[in-house]
C-alpha cells in the first residue's frame, strides 16, 4: 500500500516528487517532494539505504612514442664536433662594445665562452682541458687559449652572466616553430661551500651543504629549455613562474602551461590566462571552489575534479621536465665544482646552455630541425677592454 504524502505547511494533497536528496556521505537518500498549492519543497523522513561505493580513480597514461634509435645513433656519434660548430655560430653573434682601459691587453670575450662551454661540456678540469683547447686553436674555433687561472677568473665575472643568458635564449630559438606546450619546474644542484646552523635538540653545530636552484620552463616536444630563472636552495618555487612565462611568450608562442602543486595561485592561474594561453597547475587537498569571485579558479577547479582523465592528460606533459633535471645531471653533473657564488651562477647556467644545444642536434637528425643562427639578431656585450 502506497504512503500518502502531506505538505508539511498546507496539509494539501496535491504534491508531485521532486528527485532525490543523497547524503553528503552517500550512505542513504530521500524522496524530495513539491506542493502544488503553495510551492514548499520538503524531504520524506523514510531512509533508503546505499550500497555504493565509488571506484578509485585511476590514470590511465598515454603510450610512449618509439624512439628513433638510427637517428639518436647519428646524433650521440656526431654530437661533439657539431656542438663545437654550433657554439662558434653563437659566439659570432657577440658584438663587444669596447672601452680603453689600462693594462695588459684582454682575451677576445668570443673564445672565452667558447672555452668555457667547452669545460662545462667535458666535465674536464682547468689544466686539463689545455690540451683540447690547443686542438680547438688547431681547428681555428678559437684564436688564443688562455691560461687556466684565467679561464677560471672569467668564470667568476659577473658581468658574463647576462650574456649566458642571452646564450640559452638564443639557442633555443630555432625550435619556436614546434614548441607550443610548456612545463616549469625546478631543482637543486649541490656546491662546495658549507654552512652550519645551531641544533638545539641535540645541542650543537651542525654542518650543511649549500645548493642552488634552477627554475627551468621546457618545451614538451623536444624538451629544449626556454627561459632560466637562479635562485637560492631556500627560496620559493611559486615567484618565479610569471618571469618564466614572460621571458618565454617573447619568443614562442604559448598554448599550454603545465606545472606541480607548489605553483599553484591566483596570480599564476591569473597571468597565464590574460596571455590567452592555459594553467593547467594541480591543486592541493582541501582546496574547494571559492564563493566569491575568482571564476577562473572555479572553472580549473571543475575541471580538475569532474574530468580528472582529461585533466591528467594534460597534466602530466610535466613529466617531461623531470626527464630534463634528470639528463642534466647525468649527462654534465649534478654538483657544481666553482667555490662563489657568481662562478656557481655561470657553472650552472653553461651546464643548461650545453643541454640546449644537445637537444638543437638532437632535433636535427630525429626532425630536420635546421640551426641558423645567422638570422637573429646580435648581442651588444659592455666590457671594458682594450
Amino acid at each position: 500500500m502506497n504512503k500518502e504524502i502531506f505538505c508539511w505547511s498546507c496539509s494539501s494533497k496535491r504534491v508531485i516528487k521532486k528527485g532525490k536528496y543523497i547524503s553528503p556521505k552517500k550512505s542513504f537518500w530521500k524522496q524530495q517532494y513539491k506542493c502544488l498549492n503553495c510551492g514548499l519543497r520538503f524531504n520524506d523522513q523514510t531512509k533508503h539505504l546505499i550500497d555504493y561505493e565509488p571506484m578509485p580513480f585511476q590514470y590511465k597514461s598515454k603510450p610512449v612514442p618509439q624512439q628513433d634509435w638510427s637517428a639518436y645513433s647519428k646524433a650521440q656519434i656526431q654530437e661533439k664536433l657539431m656542438l663545437l660548430d654550433l657554439v662558434s655560430e653563437l659566439t659570432d653573434l657577440i658584438e663587444i662594445k669596447k672601452s680603453k682601459t689600462v693594462g695588459r691587453n684582454k682575451f677576445d670575450l668570443k673564445d672565452i665562452v667558447f672555452c668555457l662551454t667547452l669545460k662545462a661540456y667535458t666535465k674536464l678540469s682547468s689544466r686539463c682541458l689545455t690540451s683540447d683547447l690547443e686542438l680547438a686553436k688547431q681547428k681555428e674555433f678559437v684564436s688564443n687559449v688562455p691560461h687556466f687561472t684565467n679561464l677560471m677568473n672569467y668564470l667568476d665575472d659577473k658581468r658574463l652572466t647576462p650574456l649566458f643568458f642571452e646564450l640559452i635564449r638564443l639557442s633555443a630559438l630555432p625550435l619556436k616553430q614546434v614548441e607550443v606546450d610548456f612545463v616549469i619546474d625546478s631543482s637543486g644542484f649541490s656546491t662546495n661551500q658549507f654552512g652550519r646552523w645551531l641544533d638545539y635538540k641535540f645541542n650543537g653545530d651542525t654542518r650543511y651543504r649549500k645548493w642552488i636552484k634552477a627554475h627551468i620552463m621546457n618545451g614538451v616536444k623536444s624538451n629544449i629549455i626556454t627561459s632560466v630563472e637562479i635562485s637560492d636552495g631556500h627560496a620559493g618555487d611559486s615567484p618565479r613562474f610569471i618571469p618564466l612565462v614572460n621571458k618565454t611568450k617573447i619568443d614562442f608562442s604559448i598554448k599550454e602551461v603545465s606545472a606541480d602543486k607548489a605553483y599553484l595561485s591566483k596570480a599564476n592561474q591569473k597571468a597565464v590566462i590574460e596571455a590567452r594561453e592555459t594553467p593547467f597547475i594541480s591543486y592541493k587537498e582541501g582546496h574547494k571552489i571559492k564563493r566569491k569571485g575568482m571564476t577562473i579558479w572555479n572553472k580549473l577547479y571543475w575541471y580538475f575534479r569532474n574530468k580528472p582523465q582529461e585533466w591528467g592528460e594534460h597534466y602530466h606533459k610535466r613529466s617531461n621536465v623531470e626527464t630534463c633535471f634528470h639528463m642534466i645531471k647525468t649527462k654534465f653533473g649534478k654538483e657544481l665544482i666553482t667555490k662563489n657564488e657568481t662562478a656557481n651562477k655561470n657553472e650552472l647556467l653553461l651546464k643548461i646552455f650545453c643541454y640546449n644545444l644537445c637537444c638543437l642536434i638532437q632535433e636535427y637528425f630525429e626532425n630536420n630541425i635546421d640551426s641558423n643562427f645567422n638570422l637573429y639578431k646580435k648581442i651588444e656585450v659592455k666590457l671594458n677592454v682594450r
